[in-house]
């Protein structure tokens, strides 16, 4: 198969196959109303603030199941186990998760019972989705500083690298906290080298249009807002704006273009710097 032309150009660091990463593995269990498939506010402020609590990582894999308690025939209950996981995916899509994200969906119904279902709750346990969460951390996805980057000699003008440890959340933006050593490094090689003029790319993944969704602007243009980001970035904190441009290519260069799991869509979330001038 014939490679992109995007992947000739310079990478940051070597790639790392999924399988080397150590996942981490959690599982969330939401409660449900008797007869009901509406998510509750206790049950959204849950995923809330576990989610949060998972900030430093990059989830890769959420699979969701459903149960309810014995009332009602097993036809029923498979149905509304079923709602019930319906309605925590979209849940999670309004989040900005990604469709490819939610894995797997399994609805049991009434037939895996935690407990023997005598009183009203142990019913209430068995009302519940559980969503089994698997996740990288950033700090994982190890790549070489940006300025060993630029004082290798095979980093020409018209190089492109890529910024692997620069995560957005999903469909937005703005940089996820972890995230924004790896802008003040960029920031301070610019300072250091100010002969250095770079051009700013964003990509995005998950897509085969042109673009994907900015959920905050609204606007299908995520990959130039993302770029736009950090252009303004460097121009807030002291470099000058002849010295930088941006571009959006959205998912015409995709590194991956079926996008198999999570590693190769974080190949593709990606923003690269092209060396202008040195």
């Amino acid at each position: 198969m014939q490679l992109p032309l995007q992947i000739t150009s310079l990478l940051l660091g070597c790639f790392i196959c999924l399988a080397s990463f150590s996942q981490k593995r959690d599982t969330l269990s939401i409660y449900f109303d008797f007869n009901s498939a509406e998510m509750t506010n206790r049950s959204s402020e849950r995923i809330d603030s576990f989610l949060y609590s998972k900030k430093n990582l990059s989830i890769t894999k959420i699979n969701l199941r459903g149960y309810c308690d014995k009332i009602g025939s097993n036809k029923y209950n498979d149905r509304l186990a079923a709602k019930r996981i319906a309605t925590t995916k979209q849940y999670l899509l309004n989040m900005g998760f990604e469709t490819l994200v939610i894995s797997s969906m399994i609805a049991y119904g009434e037939r895996k019972p935690i407990n023997k279902n005598l009183t009203e709750q142990e019913r209430l346990l068995n009302r519940r989705v559980e969503l089994i969460i698997e996740a990288i951390p950033f700090n994982q996805l190890q790549q070489k500083s940006i300025s060993k980057q630029l004082t290798d000699t095979s980093v020409k003008v018209g190089s492109t690298l890529v910024l692997k440890n620069l995560n957005f959340y999903p469909n937005r933006h703005f940089l996820v906290n972890e995230s924004l050593p790896v802008l003040d490094e960029l920031l301070r090689v610019l300072k250091q080298n100010p002969n250095l003029k770079i051009e700013i790319q964003g990509h995005v993944c998950c897509t085969s249009g042109p673009d994907a969704l900015d959920i905050d602007m609204n606007l299908q243009n995520l990959s130039i807002q993302r770029a736009r980001f950090i252009y303004n970035y460097l121009i807030e904190n002291g470099i000058a704006a002849s010295r930088l441009s941006y571009r959006g290519f959205g998912s015409s260069h995709k590194l991956y273009p079926e996008e198999k799991n999570e590693f190769e869509r974080l190949q593709n979330r990606r923003v690269e710097i092209k060396i202008i001038s040195k």
